[in-house]
């Protein structure tokens, strides 16, 4: 027998109208619940690194001592006020001539923050220390990457110029520091430190 015909007013129609709707809300209320969580965490991360950069930021401004600054990169490593306290600790083992300590804080920062805005100084500061400690065939070697490095390091005249006075340490190689300033003078002509660079080439001995 045929079901009879249902009216608008029969309530048939609106639980099943329901039923619907209901399958089409759950999930978008699912989903909805856990973009609401998902902000919520990242709102509450987000205030703790805040927190914790300003706790960092303030052990920076109060730091005096060589223990107040490896304490602040021990308690926060990654922060960028620890990259300062690391380019403090190594300019206080420079003052002392620890040369080896300073190399250390140098290579820590760099395996720390490699993207940092003052990582090119702290290369080129590395580099230094390791000449400082008599270890020559280590800077040149660093040197030669910042001269060699594309795009251009930030501190590539300098390092060019620092490459040629070592090469002149050593009678066999003052043609080695002629080529590296004269191909430096040659692409370089806006360089800040050009005048240098060709101060040094031209004190060079003659070729003979």
């Amino acid at each position: 027998m045929s079901q009879p015909f249902a009216s608008p007013e029969d309530p048939r129609i609106i639980d099943g109208d329901e039923n619907e709707i209901s399958k089409i809300l759950r999930p978008l209320l699912l989903v909805l619940t856990l973009v609401l969580i998902g902000v919520a965490i990242f709102i509450w991360f987000r205030s703790k690194l805040i927190a914790n950069e300003e706790k960092a930021r303030v052990l920076l401004i109060e730091a005096k001592t060589p223990e107040d600054w490896r304490n602040l990169v021990e308690a926060h490593p990654l922060k960028s006020s620890s990259a300062l306290a690391l380019i403090s600790l190594a300019q206080e083992a420079n003052s002392r001539r620890d040369f080896a300590q300073a190399v250390s804080c140098y290579e820590d920062f760099l395996e720390r923050f490699p993207h940092h805005p003052m990582s090119p100084s702290v290369n080129l500061a590395l580099a230094v220390a390791h000449e400082n400690m008599g270890q020559q065939q280590e800077a040149i070697a660093a040197y030669v990457k910042m001269r060699d490095s594309q795009p251009p390091h930030a501190h590539v005249g300098t390092a060019t110029i620092l490459l040629a006075k070592n090469y002149l340490r050593d009678d066999n190689k003052v043609l080695a520091a002629r080529q590296t300033l004269a191909d430096f003078i040659s692409g370089n002509s806006e360089s800040p430190v050009l005048n240098e660079a060709r101060e040094l080439l031209n004190s060079l001995p003659p070729v003979k």
